[in-house]
């Protein structure tokens, strides 16, 4: 003889497979923490490989600006440009984000750039403090724009509202910097301290033009 009647064992077998309020509700709240624990990390992730990929950009960019400069016998210019873009996203005021390499005729007067402006990922740029980034000082601002090297429009809106601070790298690879210690520092563009905790500083040799790359940790 069946003692269980079907339909009280359906009964019982949904109850006991249910979830309580409560239990959702910790289910909710766990989820909630691990999410507010995960999204920081992510973002110093995010924060990090991008930093990462813009010093690469500037790494590249002043290496091809001393291996032309040796192979053409010429004066080649790397020139950071400082201005305002809306394609920064809520950038307000001026920074250091965008650059590219000219490279001189025989006279050292005509400058014909070498590839397109590169700019920095939209998280990225370069510091203008003091401590931070010794080349961006106000002796290497370019301020003897010509004729034949005029302070021309750049592209994504900027036009010719920037600044401009320069490397120049001579023919034997050598750069126009007097001694001292010269060096670039990336890092977020939200990130504060001095410097920030994710940061890259580049020093560059002012005799040989060679690099030498700082991260943190």
């Amino acid at each position: 003889m069946n003692l269980r009647p079907p339909r009280l064992h359906a009964r019982w077998v949904a109850s006991s497979a249910a979830f309580t309020l409560i239990e959702l509700l910790i289910v909710i709240t766990i989820c909630g923490l691990l999410l507010a624990l995960a999204v920081p990390a992510t973002n110093s992730i995010l924060s990090a490989h991008q930093v990462t990929t813009g010093t690469q950009m500037v790494v590249d960019e002043i290496s091809l600006a001393r291996q032309v400069a040796i192979t053409r016998n010429r004066m080649v210019e790397v020139r950071f440009y400082d201005f305002a873009s809306a394609d920064r996203g809520d950038a307000v005021a001026p920074e250091v984000s965008a650059f590219e390499s000219v490279v001189f005729d025989e006279t050292n007067v005509k400058a014909t750039p070498l590839a397109a402006v590169q700019h920095l990922p939209g998280g990225v740029l370069i510091s203008k403090e003091a401590a931070l980034s010794s080349l961006l000082g106000p002796t290497r601002k370019k301020t003897n724009w010509t004729a034949d090297d005029p302070k021309r429009d750049l592209p994504r809106g900027i036009g010719s509202s920037y600044e401009a601070y320069v490397l120049r790298f001579r023919p034997d690879g050598s750069t126009d910097l007097g001694a001292g210690s010269w060096f670039l520092t990336l890092h977020g563009s939200r990130e504060g301290g001095s410097p920030p905790p994710n940061h890259a500083a580049l020093q560059i040799d002012p005799h040989n033009g060679s690099l030498r790359l700082y991260r943190p940790g």
